[in-house]
Formats: structure tokens, C-alpha cells, sequence
């Protein structure tokens, strides 16, 4: 069984000092850790929480951080804060604090490119890696995620129920249809928070400013990842976007050890709330921990 962990890790950017909010599924000590990253739009950390829940029953500690400026991590108020090398500076915080062999990293969407970015800006190496529905050539979402997703973020309501209300039926028509599981309550107990007496989604509000300038920038990071040195794992929705296959099997054939999932239910991206979809990141977990074990025996020697 087991034991879920809240844990607060301070973050600094110059003289200003924040907070990273960190939920920990603690499985036995000296288990391999899964650290999980949220996509930037519409996302906060929480739907992780049942694949957490299974891995850490099946022998992974798994590590799910609020990304600053949301959920329950500080709120900056300012768009400077939230530059990409503020980002990978609280990253490092997050890694950091969470030492031993194997580690992995999962990122949904964007929080695949800021794990990608962070392997590139620290030189460091993980024992496997998952992207979650990573646009591996940026075109941008569609409007209709777009609209939706930002008008989430900047809405408010009187009351915590019309809050969950509205989030949990935008979340279902924009990504789901979500499991029973994944209902209103959920949504008010997790992704909703009071300010100034109204209720909105658990995202500074200049965060969104940032969201909304650059959500179209055009990247290709495809190379990158063929590139990467540990067991990679990609996974897709069938109804994705960001489902480029001539670009997928591009990184297929060039990847050093790349597996493609490319088929989970869902529309975009697969949110992970499925024991179909849990057994999926488990297997890959399993093998990449295999493959890391020759090495940490060796290191430990």
C-alpha cells in the first residue's frame, strides 16, 4: 500500500522566493521514481493521480509537482516569472530533491518539451522518459482546445460548484469523454481554488498570458528525442493532433530505443485515467528499469 506525501520545496528567482507544491506516492524505499509533468493548458498535476496510485501499488515512487503558477505552487503575478529558464531552475529544484537510480520522467504535452529542454539544459540522464501526446513538430492545438482551454483558465465563478461544474464539462467535451471516476467533485477538490471570494481554475492569471502568446509557436523537436540515450516511450490518442505518423516513425526508425504507442482512447491528449492506459506506462517502466539494472549494479560496485 501506498503512502501519499504532501511536501512544499522553496524555489528562487533572484531576490523573489516561491513555493513548488509536490504530491508524493511513496512505494517502498529505494524504488525506482516516476516524476510526472503537466501539459501547460488545462492541466495542473492532479490526473496523474490515479496512475500514481496504481505504479506506486506496482513498486514506483511517483513524484507529481504543481508547475508554478499552478495548482497549489506560489503564484508570481508577473510574466517574467514564468520564463523558460525559471521553469528549468524549478525543475532542478523538483529533480534534485529526489535522489537515486532508476528515475524517470513522463510529460504530458508541453511538460514533455520542458522535460526534453531540462535533458538538454543540465546534461542530465534518466533511466527512461515518456511523452505524453508531445507534438514532436508544433503546429499549435486546435482553436477549439485553444478557446476552450483558455477561457477555462480565465473564468470565475461565484460559487465552488459552478466552478466544477463548468471545468468538469469543458474538460469532458474538450478531452474526454472522462471516466466516472473523473467527476465534478474531482474537479472542485482539485483544479478549482477561491481568490478575493471567487472561484477559478488553479492558474495564475498571467501564466495565461504566456499560454496564449506562444500556444502556436512553431518547433521540431523530433531530432532531439531520436537522439535521446535512454529508453524512450511516446504515447498518442488515436484522435490526437499532434499524430504525425510520417514524423512518429521517422523518430521509430532513427530512435536509439523508441516505442510508440500511438492507439490509447481518448481525444487529446490521454489523460491517464484508465487501468487500460496504466498498464501501458507500467510495461514501459518495467522494461526500462530492467535495462537500468546492469548499470546501477555496476555503479554501485
Amino acid at each position: 500500500m501506498s503512502n501519499i506525501i504532501n511536501r512544499k520545496i522553496a524555489v528562487r528567482f533572484g531576490t523573489v522566493v516561491g513555493e513548488i507544491s509536490i504530491k508524493i506516492w511513496q512505494a517502498e524505499e529505494n524504488a525506482p521514481v516516476l516524476f510526472c509533468l503537466p501539459g501547460y493548458v488545462g492541466h495542473i498535476g492532479s490526473e496523474f493521480s490515479f496512475l500514481a496510485s496504481h505504479l506506486s501499488e506496482n513498486g514506483y515512487t511517483v513524484v507529481v509537482p504543481d508547475v508554478i503558477g499552478r495548482g497549489d505552487s506560489t503564484f508570481f503575478g508577473e510574466k517574467e516569472y514564468y520564463s523558460p529558464k525559471n521553469t528549468l531552475i524549478s525543475l532542478h529544484a523538483i529533480f534534485s530533491a529526489f535522489p537515486g537510480r532508476p528515475r524517470f520522467v513522463m510529460g504530458t504535452s508541453w511538460g514533455g518539451v520542458m522535460a526534453l529542454m531540462y535533458m538538454q539544459a543540465f546534461r542530465e540522464n534518466f533511466s527512461g522518459v515518456i511523452f505524453n501526446d508531445i507534438p514532436l513538430i508544433n503546429y499549435g492545438p486546435s482553436e477549439d482546445f485553444k478557446t476552450s482551454m483558455l477561457e477555462l483558465c480565465k473564468s470565475d465563478f461565484e460559487t465552488l460548484e459552478e466552478a466544477a461544474s463548468f471545468g468538469h464539462a469543458t474538460l469532458d467535451r474538450v478531452l474526454g469523454p472522462l471516466p466516472r471516476h473523473f467527476d465534478a467533485e474531482f474537479v472542485g477538490a482539485n483544479y478549482v481554488g477561491e481568490r478575493d471570494g471567487r472561484f477559478r481554475f488553479k492558474v495564475d492569471p498571467a501564466l495565461v498570458e504566456i499560454i496564449e502568446e506562444h500556444i502556436f509557436n512553431r518547433f521540431d523537436i523530433s531530432g532531439d528525442i531520436a537522439e535521446l540515450r535512454c529508453p524512450v516511450a511516446l504515447l498518442y490518442g488515436t484522435n490526437s493532433w499532434h499524430r504525425d505518423m510520417a514524423v512518429i516513425e521517422l523518430v521509430r526508425r532513427n530512435g536509439r530505443d523508441v516505442t510508440v504507442f500511438d492507439n490509447l482512447a481518448g481525444t487529446h491528449p490521454p489523460q491517464m485515467l484508465t487501468r487500460d492506459q496504466h498498464m501501458v506506462v507500467q510495461g514501459f517502466l518495467d522494461y526500462a528499469t530492467k535495462k537500468a539494472q546492469p548499470w546501477r549494479q555496476g555503479a554501485e560496485a
